[in-house]
């Protein structure tokens, strides 16, 4: 192994990739295709530049290349992915593509010292499927939340009706046992006057 080789296999920026990479790794729960996309392309970029570093020939390359590019992407990429990878915002993946796109031109300068590999790349097709499903997925998502919605609507609404009768049924029971006391009085008024006319009658019969 010549110093190139080892400089180059040592070099900082194959962790610097490879924390990148991680970043967008982690399992997806709630994404949407924006998201999708978003994450195919940051991935793309990174996979493209460590394919490019597998391949190039080291001996035929500047370092200060190699130096500068990894300078980049630790001060101005690796904050983005970062805060993407802790917070979930796509907004912060975006940011990172972004940043992204100026050393494109870096990842053009690498090919000339290629050694001669064939690079893999994901196929248009291949994209093509991953984004259609994607979109599949952001669609089904929204319509099962609109379906949610509707139902939780009629069960808000079943429980306000259920309420309402409950305080209706309460309502009644008040009135009737209102009334059955108003009934009770009477009927205890009513016997209490025909006693004292019965004891009236009483008396004067005796007499």
């Amino acid at each position: 192994m010549s110093r190139w080789t080892e400089q180059l296999e040592n070099h900082p920026i194959q962790e610097t990739l490879k924390q990148l990479k991680a970043c967008v790794e982690s399992e997806l729960k709630d994404a949407d295709d924006v998201e999708f996309v978003e994450r195919r392309r940051f991935q793309k970029i990174i996979s493209a530049f460590q394919n490019a570093l597998e391949q190039v020939d080291p001996e035929v390359i500047t370092f200060s290349q190699i130096d500068a590019l990894n300078n980049y992407l630790t001060k101005n990429v690796s904050p983005q992915a970062t805060a993407y990878q802790t917070s979930g915002a796509v907004q912060d993946l975006t940011n990172a593509n972004n940043q992204l796109d100026s050393q494109l031109a870096q990842l053009a300068l690498l090919q000339p010292f290629s050694k001669g590999k064939k690079q893999k790349s994901v196929t248009a097709k291949l994209e093509t499927v991953v984004d259609d499903f994607a979109q599949a997925v952001a669609y089904k998502k929204k319509e099962l939340e609109t379906q949610i919605g509707e139902l939780s609507q009629k069960i808000t609404q079943q429980d306000k009706k259920q309420g309402e009768l409950a305080d209706l049924i309460e309502t009644r029971r008040q009135e009737t046992d209102a009334q059955i006391s108003e009934w009770q009085k009477q009927f205890s008024e009513a016997q209490e006057s025909r006693n004292i006319d019965f004891n009236t009658f009483r008396q004067t019969a005796d007499t």
